[in-house]
């Protein structure tokens, strides 16, 4: 088995397999991967910055229609950045249960299960043990899974 590891400024990534299988893909991937890396860092979007800037800010029932039919992972993080835009720049767990009761919406199944998922890919990030906050590439997910 042979290895390669792979640092971009926004990508990070390690593979394990047979040498020429990583001679041949593997290549080819990093190569990818290096696109990919510059592409993300060219599309930087600022925290401050508003995931959509078509929809109103001060409804939350509003701004979910949005997404409406998406899955709960990015109905989470929409919760997310809709508060992280007004105001809270940290969030807790109960900050988007306590959003979604104020605003008759229907509760998750599992929300730290979808704020797992969502540190998982990259779109909210760890603050410390209990805060976490929506990530560049949150907010370019939200762009790309609105019905805008």
């Amino acid at each position: 088995m042979a290895e390669i590891r792979f640092e971009g400024q926004n990508i990070k990534i390690e593979m394990v397999g047979s040498e020429e299988f990583l001679e041949t893909r593997g290549q080819q991937i990093i190569v990818k991967l290096l696109a990919l890396d510059s592409e993300v860092l060219g599309k930087k979007i600022n925290l401050s910055e508003k995931p959509l800037d078509s929809i109103p800010e001060e409804n939350l029932a509003q701004y979910l229609k949005a997404f409406n039919g998406k899955s709960e992972k990015i109905r989470f993080l929409a919760i997310a950045a809709f508060l992280q835009n007004n105001g809270l720049g940290r969030l807790e767990t109960g900050d988007i249960i306590k959003a979604l009761k104020q605003a008759n919406q229907k509760p998750f199944t599992n929300t730290s299960d979808c704020k797992a998922k969502c540190i998982k890919e990259g779109s909210c990030a760890k603050d410390d043990k209990r805060t976490f906050y929506v990530t560049n590439l949150g907010f370019e997910m939200l762009r790309l899974n609105s019905n805008f």
